[in-house]
């Protein structure tokens, strides 16, 4: 009996996953490729600007991701994201494009730059768990920021704003082998107002490799979408594609 005890903790200590397929704590950075679409116009803007087919952008682009996930106790745990991305861009306008209320002409030569930066913290609870499965309900706070400037030989101009929203949604995980799982979350919010409207919606699957005891890999695939329509702005942005990386796990 002692003998077989021994065997068994010497197993858990060399491999973590043979134990628990459930990471205490795991942090991850990958490498996104995503399928990018946006535009932006203000209420005083006739044309708005399509950042693909009016400025040129990469309609394909890589992306640095990190997001980790902690376990707090058997029903509660916690997990958080951050990705940024930003591209230049020099090109002939096919059109009239207006940013911020200042009108560019079709012919002209204008430069221009964007930045979005997105970060979100969620509380999850496992409400239903079974023989390697298990169903969270998720509560997340989300902060969007975006910035754009363009310019050409005699005006700029440029936008900068931020939009906060409470995402809810669930998240399934299953252990389909003790060093495999795949975890599988939508989360989203419509926000209706008398003056404005923000949808946001954020779906997420993945799929965690554990090969070595601190080490794993993750592959997944990641959409985003986003739109606000308000006094302010008018915003619509799209990101989705396949992701992988590394992940350590503690």
């Amino acid at each position: 009996m002692m003998q077989r005890l021994l065997v068994c903790t010497a197993i858990c200590f060399t491999s973590a996953a043979a134990c628990s397929a459930q990471d205490d704590f795991w942090i991850g950075a990958f490498g996104w490729l995503g399928d990018f679409q946006s535009s932006i116009a203000t209420p005083q803007d006739e044309n708005s600007v399509n950042l693909g087919s009016d400025l040129q952008y990469d309609p394909i682009i890589g992306v640095p991701y990190v997001k980790f996930q902690a376990t707090v106790n058997r029903r509660w745990y916690v997990r958080g994201e951050y990705w940024a991305t930003e591209q230049t861009s020099r090109t002939v306008l096919a059109r009239d494009v207006q940013l911020d209320g200042t009108t560019f002409n079709a012919g002209e030569s204008v430069s221009s730059r964007y930045l979005i930066q997105v970060g979100e913290g969620s509380l999850l609870y496992v409400f239903y768990r079974e023989s390697g499965f298990r169903l969270s309900g998720i509560q997340g706070f989300n902060v969007l920021n975006f910035q754009m400037h363009m310019e050409n030989a005699a005006q700029s101009d440029a936008v900068n704003f931020t939009v906060a929203t409470a995402p809810f949604g669930v998240m399934v995980e299953y252990d389909f082998l003790p060093d495999l799982t795949v975890q599988g979350l939508v989360v989203g919010i419509p926000t209706l107002g008398a003056n404005e409207r923000t949808t946001m919606v954020m779906a997420d699957l993945l799929a965690i490799y554990r090969f070595a005891p601190y080490s794993a890999l993750g592959v997944g695939y990641k959409a985003f979408w986003f739109s606000s329509e308000s006094p302010v702005q008018d915003f619509r942005y799209r990101l989705a594609g396949p992701y992988a990386g590394f992940i350590f796990r503690f």
